[in-house]
């Protein structure tokens, strides 16, 4: 009996997007089939909030009433930011 290995797995070309604001770091894939949160990791005293929808994901970094907002945007293969 022989040995023979496992073919190799599939896989669909993804482009990391690192995302650096005012309230921490966040990062995305970007591919074929759209935006997939990878990370949120906000700076001492903020706290993350994810929000999703067909075609996007936005990830809030919020202090108070202040913060900084990142979107992923599928269809146009894209990020965003701005800061509130």
């Amino acid at each position: 009996m022989r040995n023979t290995p496992a073919p190799a797995p599939t896989r669909t070309p993804k482009n990391l997007r690192v995302v650096s604001v005012k309230g921490g770091e966040v990062a995305f894939t970007l591919g074929p089939e759209g935006c997939r949160l990878v990370s949120a990791t906000p700076r001492g005293g903020y706290t993350a909030k994810v929000a999703r929808n067909t075609g996007w994901i936005r990830v809030d970094l919020v202090k108070g009433e202040h913060g900084s907002g990142v979107w992923c945007i599928s269809g146009e293969q894209r990020t965003d930011t701005w800061e509130y």
